[in-house]
Formats: C-alpha cells, sequence, structure tokens
C-alpha cells in the first residue's frame, strides 16, 4: 500500500450504551420509536426474550439491522451469526473475480459522505486520504466536530472492505461533508468537496489519478442541482466515473437495488427488483447486506437503501479498470464502460431490469486487456522488422 498522502482528522469512534431487554414490550416500544423501515438494534442484550410466540416472531420480523455486539437467545445465536456473516459477501459472485487477483488494486475510488471511522480494520489500509468540509461553520452552530457516523462506515465497507467490499484492494480517498446541522441542509458544503476533488484529481499523475467517486446522496429537487452536474461533469473531464448525485439518471442511465432470494445464492436470477424498474435499468445488491459499523464491528441490514448501490458499482468499475487500465485513454470511457456494463448484464425474464454480471463484465476487460497487449505486441515486432 502506498504512503498515506493526507489525513485531517481521525473521528472518534462512537460508542453505543448497552441495553438490555427484559420484556417483549420494551423491544416493541424501541422498535416503534425508530419507525416502520430501518429500526436497527446495535449493542443490545435480547438474550432473555422469547421469539417463538406470536408476539416474539412478530417483532423479530421487525428488526430491519444488528450488529455483532447484539446478544441472542441461544436458539438464535447461530441463525443470526450466520446471516451476518453471509451478508459480508457483496453478492453477484463478485468474489470469484476476486479470487482471480482482480480486486480494484492500483485504482482509487473517491468517496463523499459522513464522518469516517478511519481505523475500522475493514477499510484502515485502503485510506489514502481524509479532508472535512464545512467544518467552521458546524464548529460555530453546534460548537464541536462529531465522531464517526453511521453511513460514512458502511459507504467505505461496501466499497474497499477487505470483507464486505466490491473491491477491496482499491485505495479509497474520503472527503467528509458537515452538511447537516440541526435538520438544516447545507449544500454548499458538499459542492466544495467536489470542486476540491477535480483540483486534486488535475495534480495527480495519470496512474494515480481518482478514478471512481461513490456519492450515495442527492436529489433533482436540490437547490444546488444544476451547479452540481455541472461540477461532476468537469470530474469526469480530469479522468473520474461519477457514481450517485442523481448524475447517471441525467447523463447515462440508472440502477436500483434488489433483494437476494436466498442470502447464501449468488445465481444470477437470484437478485430481485423490489418494485417494477425499466427494462434497461441495471440491478445490483442493496438488501440483506453486512457492513462495517461506525461503533466497531459490523451492523447487518435486511433491507438496505439505494445508498448501498453507489460504492458497489464504484467498487465493480475499479475492478475493470484493474484488469485493463488503458480503458481511460479512451474518449468518454465512462459512458463506454457503462455500455459494458449494460451489455453484459443479465437481462430478467419478467422484463423487470438487467441484473449486473461481475464475472462477465470482468471478463470482457479483460479480453480486451488481451487485445491490447496483442496489438502492441504486433507494433513492437513491426518495428523491429522495419
Amino acid at each position: 500500500m502506498e504512503k498515506q498522502i493526507y489525513i485531517e482528522r481521525h473521528p472518534a469512534q462512537t460508542e453505543t450504551p448497552r441495553r438490555v431487554f427484559n420484556t417483549l414490550e420494551e423491544l416493541e416500544e424501541t422498535l416503534a420509536s425508530q419507525g416502520a423501515y430501518f429500526t436497527k438494534i446495535l449493542n443490545a442484550d435480547l438474550s432473555n426474550l422469547d421469539f417463538n410466540c406470536p408476539k416474539g416472531k412478530k417483532l423479530l420480523s421487525q428488526i430491519n439491522g444488528y450488529d455483532d455486539k447484539t446478544t441472542w437467545p441461544n436458539d438464535l445465536k447461530e441463525k443470526m451469526a450466520l446471516q451476518l456473516e453471509c451478508g459480508k459477501n457483496s453478492g453477484l459472485d463478485i468474489s470469484s473475480v476476486h479470487k482471480r487477483g482482480i480486486t480494484g488494486k492500483g485504482v482509487n475510488i473517491a468517496i463523499i459522505d459522513k464522518c469516517l471511522l478511519l481505523e475500522h480494520p475493514e477499510y484502515k489500509d485502503n485510506v489514502k486520504y481524509y479532508k472535512e468540509f464545512g467544518t467552521e461553520n458546524f464548529i460555530e452552530k453546534v460548537g464541536f466536530l462529531p465522531d464517526a457516523q453511521y453511513h460514512g462506515a458502511a459507504v467505505s465497507s461496501l466499497s474497499v472492505g477487505t470483507n464486505c467490499g466490491s473491491a477491496p484492494d482499491a485505495g479509497l480517498y474520503f472527503l467528509a461533508t458537515h452538511d447537516f446541522i440541526y435538520g438544516k441542509l447545507y449544500l454548499d458544503t458538499r459542492l466544495d468537496a467536489i470542486r476540491h476533488l477535480i483540483e486534486l484529481n488535475n495534480t495527480l499523475s495519470e496512474k494515480d489519478k481518482i478514478r471512481c467517486l461513490s456519492c450515495s446522496w442527492g436529489s433533482k429537487e436540490d437547490s444546488g442541482f444544476k451547479e452540481r452536474i455541472q461540477l461532476f461533469k468537469q470530474l469526469e473531464e480530469t479522468g473520474c466515473m461519477v457514481f450517485g448525485g442523481y448524475y447517471e439518471c441525467i447523463v447515462r442511465g440508472s440502477y436500483y437495488g434488489g433483494s437476494k432470494s436466498d442470502i447464501t445464492s449468488d445465481a444470477p436470477d437470484n437478485l430481485i427488483p423490489e418494485f417494477a424498474i425499466s427494462e434497461n435499468t441495471l440491478i445490483v445488491p442493496k438488501n440483506q447486506r453486512t457492513f462495517a459499523s461506525y461503533t466497531g464491528g459490523y451492523i447487518y441490514e435486511k433491507k438496505g437503501g439505494q445508498s448501498w448501490t453507489f460504492p458497489y458499482m464504484a467498487g465493480l468499475v475499479a475492478c475493470a479498470l484493474q484488469a485493463y487500465p488503458n480503458y481511460t485513454a479512451q474518449k468518454d470511457w465512462q459512458n463506454k464502460i457503462w455500455k459494458d456494463l449494460s451489455d453484459t448484464a443479465l437481462p430478467r425474464k419478467d422484463g423487470n431490469g438487467k441484473i449486473v454480471q461481475p464475472v462477465a463484465f470482468i471478463e470482457r476487460m479483460e479480453q480486451y486487456q488481451k487485445e491490447y497487449l496483442s496489438k502492441i505486441k504486433q507494433i513492437q515486432n513491426n518495428k523491429q522488422k522495419a
């Protein structure tokens, strides 16, 4: 691993208090207070509860996420531990690509998100750069800087994580934004981060350039939407490909997350979209994922957000650029590689989108590399004959 370039601050690991649940009613009250979708039980002792009764079964089904610090009753320990471990698999048989040595090695990925727990073993050796934006405004309004946050650790591990990531050996440039203060969104901090990334990428050599940016945020309703899209275009001109920020929906196409019908299976038809989507929409894993926790350890979630699709895609393209490094020498390579992703994807029989196929996609990149090297060899031979 190359020497780290720059680390501005080391956000502290967030600590969650240990919670012991003695009755199902206590658990019911806690889940109800979190809302219906993203219910999480972290660092909790559930060992005293009976989940075999009707009420227990209902509450168990309502728990969307838990971490490896959660203590379960004896009859659930093995099942929940296995589920969490299986969720570390990035999915769609990308592990087969990794076993062949295609892991994103030598390719850099950038992420713009919340404060990162830099020391998490899942990705700490991948971090090359860490800088924060909106610091002065945040300190002025809050008085201190926050500890590590949930979202930053999650997306980093899903992209460059050793166990959870689609590109476990890619380098990570992380730009943290203090953009949400007391319910108000400061979009200018995100724009500042993109501007900085443009400047930074222009200073890097061709070999060291940041090739993928993952942004698990952004809407076309944002007040700075038009400016953001223009900045993304400028960033792509530096040799980087943008994932998220509503950018692909404008310039290329869209993709959506799906659920595994069997969490232990990587079969091509095992990923199912949750809603009806267009036949050309690409589908990648979103649900039933395990990722690094901002409290240390790991979190498993049955249902994830669209946020989990962007780092997966960025990591997959990083692997592709390791397999065929010269791809980026082409004009508009970002649009061309998107077409390769779509062409190698598997159309669902019901017409509901196309499932991304990492193995077929990388094999196409390897074929490109083989043809490129053959062409170079032919040129050299012709020079020698001349």
